[in-house]
């Protein structure tokens, strides 16, 4: 083999790894790489607790390279509500083709079983990829008002309430993530700003609100950190009736 070949074969691994390199950074970012060996476990496995979005890149591709920054952010921002995961078709050729992927980059979204997955047919842009997706996540709220609040608070009277008190017209997609992640350790509701009367017992003018209710304590306790994923996240688990583990779902055994 001449030594310019051989400076060619070795200049193409250097550019092909320092290609993978840009596409995510697994120690910092939250994207989870997937491959055939860890795919059932990352994917499959999640299908009845928790949507996945997956997006197929080449390494070697420029669309992917440009848009891996913006979809690791998108990971970022989503944590805890959408898993966020990744396959490079240069490594793993097969399992793309396993997956029915002829264009890169594709991004598909797996959601709760039985529902097939579904190939994300819009722009290319992490903010359209998670409202596509948020439409997946299932919730197990309460729809709050006058007249089943009561009733609501006083069911499995040791189990923590928590009430969202929203101006959107529809129950957002973090709480319903939210209460999945805590489902049968506390129940969530959602008040809605029309409800007039609601607002005024809890002394709800501004919104969103969390207030949490322990059927011990005299009076709620009122959520005052970012209202991100996380943050309600660790303030709610602190007072679970059972830790919940993972930053988002019980142990299979508790959540089966």
């Amino acid at each position: 083999m001449s030594k310019a070949i051989l400076i060619t074969l070795l200049l193409g691994i250097v550019f092909s790894q320092q290609s993978m390199a840009a596409l995510f950074d697994y120690k910092t970012s939250e994207v989870i790489s997937l491959s055939p060996k860890n795919f059932d476990d990352q994917i499959n496995k999640y299908r009845n607790k928790q949507v996945s979005v997956l997006a197929f890149f080449k390494s070697s591709d420029d669309k992917s390279v440009d848009f891996a920054s913006e979809y690791s952010q998108l990971a970022a921002d989503m944590k805890g509500i959408l898993r966020i995961t990744s396959v490079d078709c240069d490594e793993y050729a097969a399992l793309c083709e396993k997956e029915s992927v002829t264009e890169i980059p594709t991004v598909k979204i797996y959601p709760l079983l039985p529902a097939p997955a579904q190939k994300y047919e819009g722009e290319l842009s992490g903010k359209k990829i998670a409202g596509y997706a948020s439409q997946f996540v299932e919730g197990k709220t309460m729809n709050l008002n006058s007249l089943n609040v009561d009733e609501f608070i006083k069911e499995e009277h040791s189990m923590p309430k928590v009430l969202l008190f929203t101006n959107k017209k529809k129950v957002p997609v973090l709480f319903r993530a939210l209460s999945t992640a805590f489902d049968k350790k506390m129940k969530l509701g959602v008040v809605f700003s029309s409800e007039d009367d609601l607002c005024r017992r809890y002394n709800v003018s501004e919104f969103p609100k969390i207030l949490l209710i322990k059927s011990h304590e005299p009076k709620p306790r009122i959520f005052k950190g970012e209202l991100k994923y996380q943050p309600i996240f660790d303030f709610l688990n602190i007072h679970a009736e059972t830790f919940v583990t993972g930053g988002g779902y019980a142990d299979e055994e508790d959540s089966s």
